[in-house]
């Protein structure tokens, strides 16, 4: 199966990866010249979403090709929806394989930030408790 691969620098250790299957005969590009010229016989195509362009669209569908299947390497697909693919192509993109690193990525600051406001209340009630020679504040008084 020839897999063309078009990635950013970032994702080179794919290339090997995708190298080390036996079945796959890998053809790497690195523009979209590199892609019109390699596409005749190509089935998959693996690409970042970011790189699929206008551009990239048209040469997939003015290419006589056997292009089956795009897999992207992002969770995103709002460029292939909005540029399209070729007729009875297969688009799979990373899906949900990203969520926990988003997540936790998502969460680091909200942590921080319930941290400083614990450690200001902390601060405040010391503070207060000086200031009132050491009573209690939130004391609950009867009369």
């Amino acid at each position: 199966m020839k897999v063309i691969l078009w990635t950013s620098p970032e994702e080179a250790d794919i290339a090997s990866r995708l190298s080390a299957i036996p079945e796959i005969q890998l053809v790497a590009v690195d523009g979209v010249a590199g892609l019109k010229a390699a596409l005749p016989g190509t089935e998959a195509l693996v690409i970042s979403g970011s790189l699929y362009q206008a551009e990239t669209a048209a040469v997939l569908r003015g290419v006589d090709s056997r292009l089956r299947w795009i897999q992207l390497l992002s969770a995103g697909y709002e460029r292939l929806s909005r540029h399209g693919v070729p007729p009875g192509v297969v688009v799979s993109n990373a899906g949900d394989c990203y969520s926990p690193m988003v997540a936790e990525h998502a969460m680091a600051p909200i942590a921080e930030a319930a941290g400083a406001a614990l450690r200001n209340v902390t601060q405040s009630r010391t503070s207060n408790r000086r200031h009132l020679g050491g009573a209690k504040p939130n004391a609950t008084c009867r009369g």
